[in-house]
């Protein structure tokens, strides 16, 4: 009797784990479905625009604030390698 519920314990054991398996490749399979979803890209392009200013006036400040920053960036880096 002892033999038998060993063995059947043995079994129940492997079923389980080989459940657990195929239930994991099962759940993480890479499908086309998942793909599409992922390479899925929104058509709507949204621009934060501050209240009072055209589109135009936005990007002159945004390009002058551009131009501003490098010159900045430029600077710090002249006088850090040339110690100014």
């Amino acid at each position: 009797m002892c033999e038998v519920f060993k063995l059947s314990m043995i079994r129940q054991f492997f079923i389980v784990v080989l459940f657990q398996v195929v239930t994991l490749l099962w759940a993480f399979q890479y499908t086309n479905v998942h793909r599409n979803v992922l390479v899925k890209t929104s058509s709507l392009k949204m621009v934060y625009i501050p209240e009072g200013l055209t589109k135009a006036q936005w990007e002159a400040i945004q390009k002058k604030e551009a131009e501003e920053k490098k010159v900045w960036i430029f600077n710090l880096i002249e006088s850090l390698l040339l110690g100014r």
